[in-house]
């Protein structure tokens, strides 16, 4: 389900993305938003085996994430849980086969490739906040 904040002041502005059809409907936009979503919460009620089928196969190691995206704004996050490359790259046999059997592999490998991500994110905060002064 979806909830609208009516009193939002996005809601409502003429520059924004409509969210429904003039003759009713869901525009393709909502569509994909609501897609999204479902995604995001199906993802919440099989994260827990895939979090126990990780750390079962010695992949999850905590590491404290330090972000500085200013000089006067560092954000320090520990105890972070991310995807040890080494581990990754050593698993075999039936660990290796049993991850990949049940789809957390390809998670795996999807979760150790977002870690390259970070940078580009910490570059995108800097330069909002170099726009917005």
């Amino acid at each position: 389900m979806l909830h609208v904040d009516l009193d939002d002041g996005r809601v409502g502005d003429s520059t924004g993305l409509p969210l429904f059809l003039e003759h009713g409907g869901n525009t393709p936009y909502l569509e994909h938003i609501t897609g999204v979503l479902r995604l995001l919460y199906e993802g919440l009620e099989t994260a827990p085996a895939a979090y126990t089928a990780l750390d079962e196969a010695g992949l999850l190691t905590p590491v404290t994430l330090t972000v500085d995206v200013s000089e006067e704004r560092r954000y320090t996050i520990a105890d972070v849980l991310v995807v040890d490359l080494e581990h990754l790259a050593a698993l075999n046999g039936e660990p290796l086969d049993r991850l990949h059997r049940s789809g957390v592999l390809r998670l795996a490998i999807l979760a150790a490739a977002s870690l390259g991500n970070i940078q580009q994110l910490i570059a995108r905060k800097q330069s909002l906040l170099t726009q917005n002064g």
